[in-house]
């Protein structure tokens, strides 16, 4: 009776594993394509630049001065300080609009810059409106610039991809919780029988719940490894045929994606496992048929 079962119950097991696998490999899926599009859009935030225009009768000393103030500032992106002076600036402005501006003979209107770019957590109106006022505050600073209908343009994007992509990560959630839960119960649906004779002659709750519990947990960790395993095949081959995506490039996020996934698939196997195993035990033995 004991063999009979186990040959009924392993293809319902082998089932669950298989479709516990789909399931986290889609949730994992997604989730990294969040953390690309997170990194993608930090990399455009930090890409605006800043431009701090400077004053014709600044020395060299205030220059170097102004210089390590920046570099020293948290939020200033590290190797993205530039200075541009005026002269450059105007040999600029010839290549794009041609020689006629030097024909004119007219002085250089143009001053010297330095331009930077920051961290994209400081990449907020608030902030950035900040750092304007505190590096207006040194004597060889002219004014402080930064594209601000970009920004603005960029947030409002950003909100709304970020609630889309929170109300698709949900709907995700839930039914891959639905899913797994489902494919669960269906899974111990011939083992009602046992469950309940095994509550007749005297088993406690927690003896018959255990052993299910054990194979739901090791069927979770076997599902979250071949989700995994699954996931990490396709960054890599992703990786070696789309040329700048660098998913790869992140390993920490990876990890933290991993880790997640292996949680997910124990957590929602033993849980639904559990509260299967004790509906049967809940219900009574005319309502198993």
């Amino acid at each position: 009776m004991k063999n009979t079962s186990n040959k009924r119950s392993r293809p319902h097991y082998l089932y669950v594993i298989l479709s516990v696998t789909s399931v986290l490999f889609l949730l994992g899926s997604f989730s990294l394509f969040l953390f690309k599009a997170q990194r993608l859009i930090d990399g455009m935030k930090e890409n605006i630049n800043i431009i701090v225009e400077l004053k014709n009768s600044s020395s060299s000393e205030d220059l170097q001065h102004l210089r390590r103030s920046i570099i020293e500032r948290r939020f200033v992106k590290a190797g993205s300080l530039s200075f541009v002076t005026k002269e450059e600036g105007l040999k600029s402005l010839e290549e794009d609009f041609g020689d006629d501006i030097a024909r004119l003979g007219l002085p250089n209107p143009l001053s010297d810059l330095f331009t930077f770019n920051v961290r994209a957590a400081y990449m907020q109106n608030d902030s950035l409106r900040q750092i304007r006022n505190e590096l207006k505050n040194f004597a060889i600073v002219q004014d402080v610039f930064y594209q601000q209908n970009i920004l603005k343009n960029a947030a409002q994007n950003l909100e709304r991809i970020s609630y889309f992509a929170l109300i698709c990560g949900l709907l995700l959630f839930i039914i891959a919780v639905f899913l797994i839960h489902n494919t669960v119960r269906l899974s111990l649906l011939d083992n009602r029988f046992l469950i309940k004779n095994m509550q007749l002659v005297g088993a406690s709750w927690s003896f018959i719940s255990w052993p299910y519990i054990w194979k739901a947990i090791r069927n979770g960790v076997i599902s979250a490894i071949l989700a995994i395993s699954v996931i990490l095949a396709v960054t890599i081959w992703v990786d070696d045929n789309i040329p700048g995506l660098d998913l790869l490039n992140n390993l920490t996020d990876l990890a933290i994606l991993f880790a997640i996934i292996l949680i997910l698939g124990i957590v929602i196997n033993t849980t639904s496992t559990y509260f299967a195993v004790n509906k049967y035990l809940r219900m009574r033995v005319d309502d198993l048929y």
